[in-house]
């Protein structure tokens, strides 16, 4: 090496090892914080490590726990996403992402992870299955959503910890009875587990009942007083039964443990508010703005919450005014925080400042349908001014957003109304399902029950309403309706003049006189009240719709044709799909829009082969398996003829798991070509996939000997072999498969997998010798040659071969081999295997967690145990279910005399054995035992 080259990597050395020790100082400072639950601390250190060092992994997934804690569910998902890019194992970054996307309704986000999960260990398994589930949940497929929590509870069964995850997750999902049979389990188990107690509680508040949540949750505090999330509960369960005074001693408790925790003190002024003190609210809140610019000065963690507090305060007090312009100021300031957003839009409404909440809305349209609450309000808002257009493509947001929410259906049928389709519109609101509609369910119920004809059924529902709420202008409009309808038009203008003396601008009172007066025979009169609608709202459908009946009516075709063109103009028929869009919804992996607007596609062009193939697809990503299956029989019968197009669609009902669709399509391309060699072996594939061994062997046993001598015929022989677990015939068909093609690739991946299990080294050693010898530019085959060689310790024989490849410029920096050749010269030469370490972390060995693992180990055998651990940690977050870096960490945190974190590295560490250093792993854990 010259000597330019070693200045260099020796300035590079300092560098990252300066940088890494002021890193590892603040994430080890940031990581006792979080632990101690001080979480200001915790998010200063964090900043300081990634200010010095951005790529800071450790640090970074950290973080994002805090910015998770404390609710700002997107600054995790960034975190998190950002520490994948920089390699950082899923196993650690899964629970916070996934649960950050499952919050924001981010399905489509979240499945495409699935392919990872093979990868995961069991507690990413676990998580994965839960993650699943409330995906299934928001995609509103119960039943799935089940067998994804019932494979993770298998998973771990007799785990209190595991349970509790699980019960929390039924009780968020609604799988009541479930959370409450783990419940009842673990009380049942151990009667002072305070964790189960605060889940009794939780899951008494679902049910509506505060006594027994009330109940629970004391009974938690009893047996932990001092636990954040325990008190957290029992002080709002307090608020919610207004028991103040119980509240605030509780709540007190909390500000003694986290002085500056806004939430806290935001209920401590709301407190003094209510008893008149609102000096001292104010001061509260004073107190807490200048503590967040003195601890947050950029706001990055509490995202500017000082103008958001005192925005609500000035709400609390009645000042509308400063508080819109402090909401507003916030919600500019923060990207359109939802929960302000809301605020400020109730207190426009409240005001009357119709125009500035929709504005406002339409600007935040992205925000807007990513909340329920917020989404509604704008519909509401477009159905005032009849923009239904613009309602629907909100309403379409909202139920991809919220598919389980049974508002959205409610909202639908209104918009079935308004669009003059009641059938639609009744069985919409006929399939909610809930214990008590409310008024505004009964109300539209009403409505719809008379547009359907059926005045009987409406004339129950509002006398009914009329005795519960005799002065509601809107029950009384109902009742002039259904009188109007009755032809009592009498009694009916009568109540619509007194709705009218109190609302002068209600457009319902209004409309209905109109058709009071075309009932009556005066068109003129009704033409007048339906102008005075128009006048306000040009776009009023109902009003325009009207208008040109009473034209044709009155024998005016082209007025009538004029308002018809002006309906058009605002409502254009929006049910016809666009493949682009489609195309761009999966590119997006956007399956849910993608069904949606494919499945309107399908309704115009019911037998068309790619069309329904394409939607196949999008149900499999979705893993709504029975529903492509249903896809392919339909395609199976147009193509029934094509032998080709059969084993394509046999391609694509594998890969959907519709395992019997494809035996039935593979078994027509036989029926159609007796002699198809490529449909025999893709049955015999699929057999074995299902574990049917046998057949699969009668099926390789059935081709003529002349069609045997193939490499994929004994390569699938060896996978069958290995199905049977005779290892050896395996390592004799995988050596026959690459003797009649020496590149067969995947070949050569399975003999080799067979000599880390101890079959067939030598066998292997000398194909891929030879193979070289013909090949030399096979390098694929070079480097597992070169891990088997690894492997079994043959240290001179692996660096000649790694060695080989480092001259080869596709693998000149490649981090892989270098860390694999500074493991070799760790036998015998620190030093060496130092330089060579440090060589493939100059060339992106960042994010190899081998390389990390290694060159931390070599600096803990050089007695460098602060810097050895800093490269260890590294390594455990992009790889935690490697057991030897787990060994590792544990070795050296007990030479930095960190026992218990020592003993969590241990226990992972020896459930597996397959490292070298297994034993000693062992001999440590009993002996700190």
């Amino acid at each position: 090496m010259n000597k330019g080259l070693m200045l260099s990597l020796v300035l590079f050395a300092t560098s990252i090892q300066s940088y890494a020790i002021e890193s590892v100082n603040h994430y080890e400072m940031a990581l006792r914080a979080y632990s101690e639950q001080k979480t200001e601390e915790a998010f200063i250190h964090l900043k300081n490590a990634l200010q010095t060092d951005p790529s800071h992994l450790p640090s970074k997934l950290l973080l994002a726990k805090v910015y998770f804690d404390n609710g700002l569910i997107d600054a995790a998902e960034k975190e998190m996403e950002d520490a994948l890019k920089l390699g950082a194992d899923i196993n650690l970054v899964l629970p916070i992402l996934g649960n950050s996307l499952i919050l924001q309704k981010k399905v489509d986000e979240l499945l495409t992870y699935e392919d990872q999960y093979y990868n995961l260990s069991d507690e990413g398994k676990f998580e994965w299955h839960l993650l699943r589930g409330q995906a299934y949940i928001i995609q509103q497929d119960s039943e799935r959503a089940a067998f994804e929590f019932k494979e993770a509870h298998q998973l771990f069964p007799n785990d209190s910890r595991a349970n509790n995850t699980l019960a929390t997750l039924y009780i968020r999902t609604d799988f009541l009875e479930q959370a409450n049979t783990l419940i009842t389990q673990a009380l049942a188990a151990n009667s002072n587990d305070e964790k189960a107690w605060l889940l009794a509680g939780e899951l008494a508040l679902k049910q509506a009942d505060n006594q027994q949540a009330l109940k629970s949750f004391e009974q938690a505090h009893a047996l932990s007083p001092e636990d954040p999330k325990i008190l957290r509960s029992l002080t709002m369960q307090y608020l919610t039964m207004e028991l103040f005074d119980k509240a605030s001693i509780t709540n007190q408790q909390v500000i003694k443990q986290s002085p500056q925790d806004p939430t806290a003190n935001l209920i401590k002024a709301w407190l003094l508010t209510k008893d008149g003190k609102q000096e001292e609210a104010k001061l509260v809140l004073a107190e807490i703005s200048q503590h967040l610019s003195l601890l947050d000065p950029e706001k990055m963690l509490y995202e500017r919450n000082t103008t958001m507090l005192q925005g609500i305060a000035e709400l609390m007090q009645g000042n509308l005014k400063n508080s819109q312009a402090l909401l507003l100021k916030h919600i500019e300031q923060s990207s359109g925080d939802p929960n302000a957003l809301l605020l400020l839009v109730k207190t426009y409404i409240e005001t009357g400042e119709q125009s500035k909440a929709l504005a406002l809305l339409e600007d935040k349209k992205r925000t807007v349908v990513k909340n329920a609450n917020l989404g509604i309000i704008l519909i509401q808002l477009y159905f005032q001014e009849d923009n239904l257009f613009r309602a629907e493509q909100t309403l379409q947001d909202l139920k991809s957003n919220f598919p389980e929410n049974p508002e959205m259906e409610l909202i639908q049928a209104r918009l079935y109304l308004l669009k003059d389709q009641p059938e639609m519109a009744l069985n919409a609101i006929n399939s909610i399902k809930v214990a008590s509609p409310n008024l505004s369910h009964q109300l539209l119920k009403a409505k719809i029950l008379l547009k359907n004809r059926e005045p009987e059924q409406a004339a129950k529902i509002s006398t009914q309403l009329l005795e519960q709420y005799p002065d509601n202008v809107d029950v009384m409009n109902l009742q002039a309706a259904v009188l109007l309808t009755s032809e009592e038009f009498d009694a009916s203008k009568k109540l619509l003049d007194t709705i009218l003396k109190r609302a002068p601008d209600n457009i319902s009172a209004i409309f209905n006189q109109s058709l009071i007066a075309e009932h009556q025979g005066d068109l003129e009169q009704a033409k007048k009240e339906l102008q005075k609608i128009i006048n306000k709202i040009p776009n009023h459908r109902q009003s325009l719709l009207k208008m040109s009946e009473l034209a044709v009516k009155s024998g005016d075709l082209k007025q009538a044709k004029t308002l018809i063109n002006k309906l058009l103009a605002y409502f254009p028929d929006n049910t016809a799909a666009k493949q682009k869009l489609i195309a761009l919804y999966m590119m997006e992996r956007n399956w849910p829009d993608a069904l949606m607007e494919i499945s309107r596609l399908i309704q115009n062009d019911r037998l068309n082969p790619a069309l329904l193939i394409q939607q196949a697809n999008i149900y499999a990503q979705m893993r709504r398996f029975d529903s492509a299956s249903s896809n392919y029989r339909l395609v199976y019968e147009l193509w029934i003829d094509s032998p080709n197009q059969l084993l394509q669609l046999a391609t694509q009902q594998v890969k959907s798991r519709d395992y019997q669709g494809a035996t039935k399509s593979l078994n027509k391309v036989l029926e159609l070509e007796p002699d198809s060699i490529n449909a025999k072996l893709a049955l015999a594939r699929l057999a074995l996939t299902e574990g049917k061994i046998k057949q699969s062997e009668d099926i390789l046993a059935s081709l003529p000997a002349n069609k045997r001598q193939t490499s994929d015929y004994f390569e699938l022989k060896g996978d069958i072999a290995i199905a049977n677990k005779t290892l050896p015939k395996a390592v004799t068909d995988y050596l026959h498969s690459i003797k009649l093609n020496n590149l067969q690739q995947s070949a050569f991946s399975k003999l080799y997998l067979l000599t880390v299990k101890g079959i067939g080294y030598q066998d292997f050693i000398e194909i891929s010798e030879n193979t070289l010898n013909d090949n030399p530019d096979f390098y694929s085959c070079r480097k597992l040659l070169a891990d088997a060689y690894l492997n079994h310790q043959d240290w001179k024989n692996a660096e000649k071969h790694y060695s080989q490849l480092l001259n080869v410029k596709q693998f000149s920096h490649s981090s892989v081999i270098l860390n694999n050749l500074a493991y070799i010269y760790s036998q015998t030469d620190l030093t060496k295997a130092y330089k060579t370490a440090m060589e493939g972390l100059e060339n992106g060995g960042n994010k190899n967690p081998s390389l990390l693992d290694t060159l931390g180990w070599i600096l803990v055998k050089q007695d460098k145990l602060n810097d050895g651990l800093n490269y260890l940690r590294q390594a455990y977050v992009l790889d935690s279910k490697n057991p030897e870096t787990r060994y590792h960490l544990a070795y050296t945190l007990v030479k930095l005399d960190r026992i218990s974190e020592a003993k969590d590295h241990l226990a992972i560490a020896v459930k597996s054995n397959r490292y070298p250093e297994y034993q000693d792993a062992i001999n440590l854990l009993k002996q700190l035992d």
